[in-house]
């Protein structure tokens, strides 16, 4: 049976809601309707800016090129290799940011705040923690934009940082790293 799925906008109100067009059974949550009309709004070019996304079931979404910038995701089921990104707990979490705080501070040009990414050598505190995924963090931030990949990979602590300046971020990075070791004082 044919439905339409209304998929609001959240903060681009001057966007109109999408009206989209599905093939499903009635009885189907509505969770996994509104996750076909994703599926099917991004298979047909349809931006997704700021769409109202919450609930939806994306668990078997192919979303990479999709634009999900400003989109609302709270309470949607990502697919699984998204969910395995998120860090598991505090501990995890400042494992990633001591991780992306060791290649960001190692030497002057590696860590550059106006700009995600600027070369494989050169990236902000999100672009770092993108690229240490490796080709799932790249995947992630082509689905959701960079500020989202970071803060799903470094947890939202983190992301307060995204927008630091150059100094700012460095010094925030730093109580990251391992007490250097101080040399012994010589016995007199």
């Amino acid at each position: 049976m044919a439905e339409v799925i209304t998929i609001a906008r959240r903060w681009f109100s001057s966007l109109p809601p999408l009206q989209i067009e599905i093939e499903c059974a009635a009885e189907l949550a509505p969770g996994v309707k509104l996750g076909m009309a994703v599926k099917a709004a991004f298979a047909s070019g349809t931006v997704l800016r700021g769409a109202d996304l919450r609930g939806a079931d994306l668990s078997d979404a192919d979303l990479r090129g999709a634009d999900l910038s400003g989109a609302v995701l709270s309470g949607a089921v990502l697919p699984k290799a998204v969910q395995a990104m998120r860090p598991a707990d505090e501990a995890e979490q400042r494992q990633r940011i001591a991780a992306v705080a060791a290649l960001a501070l190692k030497d002057d040009d590696a860590l550059n705040m106006g700009d995600w990414h600027t070369c494989e050598t050169t990236h902000c505190i999100a672009g770092w923690a993108v690229h240490q995924a490796g080709p799932a963090g790249y995947l992630l931030e082509e689905m959701m934009g960079p500020h989202a990949a970071g803060a799903i990979l470094l947890g939202d602590e983190a992301a307060k940082h995204f927008y630091d300046s150059g100094d700012q971020a460095r010094a925030w990075l730093e109580t990251f790293l391992p007490d250097p070791v101080q040399p012994e004082a010589p016995y007199a």
